[in-house]
């Protein structure tokens, strides 16, 4: 259902604005898309250094960004500090931002700091900064009207879940008396029925998941193509782009079996070479983000997951840790998806997908989903 709160005053902004990106911005500018009354959803950069060039660029890039949600006529600005105040290290980025949201054709509602000591409006900078205690009864105010989740930190979001001593030497052992199966196919078998298991919706109400469950996913995500199956099945099930193809595609490329292939696709494609090229172009689209939106709920049960596995992996977690970062960047976190990255190619510094992925993050490219808030 959705959830309406009204925000007429600038502190009552201020209060929802973290709430709106996920997390708490520190050294950052949050730019609010309007439809009308109503906010479209909101992006946060991290502050560019302070010339003139990078300011300008980063503006251009965050309207052009917001141009891409549908409807939208205007924006709103806070930058976040702990310099805080109308002038640097924020006033170029405003200033370049209002320039860009006038070519746009955007409206400015407000252009808002935040510092360590106070907030006040680039609009008004002659006035005393605001305590801060007045965001925090907005706040107040918002949350006796609507339950609103907390904003953590990025870096609180970035953090693996760590199983207590007793799990890791059961996962230890696990892992040490792991058989993998004997064909890509009953792998593919075994990662979809642990990964449905343990995405069920009551799956938090559980048991921490088996070590032996925990091993296998481990072990398996190894091989590119059960992670990548690891990372399309967790964001969107079976349903949603015909994983069996997919799979059967992928195996086929990798094991250069036809008959592994037919024995995952549809009885109806098993013939069909269209379909295989079909699957995995599709696949390969939801990989970078371009299609129907990913279920929010799994999503969270999925990063849940796979923050426990990475923290169980320990050394062996640079698959597991790709494919936390990749479900950070689907709920529209790129930042705590590279902080992720960052851990993932500590333990490999070459690990072709971190890379990837890493390059998709400093494009600034976000999943299609972001910019439909009705999907």
């Amino acid at each position: 259902m959705e959830t309406i709160v009204k925000a007429s005053r600038p502190e009552q902004l201020l209060a929802i604005v973290p709430i709106l990106v996920g997390v708490q911005p520190v050294e950052s500018a949050v730019f609010v898309a309007f439809r009308g009354k109503r906010s479209q959803g909101a992006l946060r950069i991290s502050l560019p250094p302070d010339e003139h060039e990078p300011a300008s660029a980063a503006a251009a890039w965050a309207i052009g960004t917001l141009c891409k949600v549908r409807e939208v006529d205007s924006v709103a600005l806070v930058v976040y500090s702990s310099t805080g105040s109308a002038g640097e290290p924020g006033s170029q980025l405003v200033a370049a931002a209002l320039h860009a949201a006038d070519r746009a054709g955007f409206g400015v509602r407000d252009a808002l700091w935040v510092g360590a000591e106070g907030w006040g409006s680039y609009f008004e900078p002659e006035s005393a900064p605001r305590p801060l205690a007045l965001i925090d009864e907005a706040l107040t105010e918002h949350r006796a009207q609507a339950d609103l989740p907390d904003s953590p930190s990025i870096t609180s979001l970035a953090e693996v879940r760590l199983p207590p001593a007793a799990y890791l030497a059961a996962f230890d052992g696990a892992l040490d008396r792991f058989d993998p199966p004997p064909s890509l196919e009953r792998a593919c078998d075994e990662v979809l029925r642990i990964l449905d298991e343990h995405l069920q919706p009551d799956a938090g109400q559980r048991e921490p998941m088996p070590a032996e469950h925990a091993a296998a996913l481990v072990a398996l995500s190894h091989s590119p193509v059960l992670r990548d199956v690891m990372m399309l099945h967790s964001a969107f099930g079976n349903s949603a782009f015909g994983n069996s193809a997919f799979v059967g595609s992928r195996l086929e490329s990798e094991v250069h079996s036809r008959d592994i292939a037919r024995s995952v696709l549809p009885t109806s494609h098993a013939e069909d070479s269209a379909a295989y090229a079909e699957a995995l172009e599709q696949a390969s689209r939801l990989l970078i983000g371009e299609g129907p939106r990913p279920d929010r709920a799994r999503l969270g049960r999925a990063i849940e997951v796979f923050s426990w596995l990475a923290g169980a992996a320990k050394e062996l977690a640079a698959p597991a840790l790709t494919v936390l970062a990749w479900l950070h960047w689907t709920c529209g976190l790129g930042s705590v998806a590279g902080e992720v990255l960052d851990r993932a190619r500590e333990l490999e510094p070459d690990y072709g997908m971190a890379e990837l992925l890493g390059q998709v993050l400093r494009s600034g490219k976000l999943p299609e989903w972001a910019f439909n808030p009705d999907a």
